[in-house]
């Protein structure tokens, strides 16, 4: 993106008509590559999203069984002391 913006700076002979442009060729190249990647970035995009929302569906997951994990443990240490007082 940046080579095409540094093309179109330097693009002084622009000739424009009603129905076309004129433009230097390795601007209309560093055009097309602009394309290119565009729609490259456009199908990537899609799995992005997939990987980005499993990995957050993982994350919360994660968040939830460390919850769990201390309740559980507190559940044990309570049990552990009422176990204690028990047998005392």
């Amino acid at each position: 993106m940046s080579d095409f913006e540094e093309k179109m700076k330097t693009t002084k002979n622009t000739l424009i008509d009603k129905d076309y442009v004129k433009i230097r060729k390795d601007t209309f190249d560093s055009m097309n590559n602009v394309i290119k990647e565009t729609k490259k970035v456009m199908e990537f995009q899609p799995k992005m999203e997939q990987l980005f929302n499993e990995v957050n569906t993982f994350s919360k997951s994660h968040q939830t069984l460390e919850k769990e994990n201390k309740n559980l443990e507190r559940e044990v240490k309570a049990l552990t002391i009422r176990n204690q007082n028990l047998t005392k």
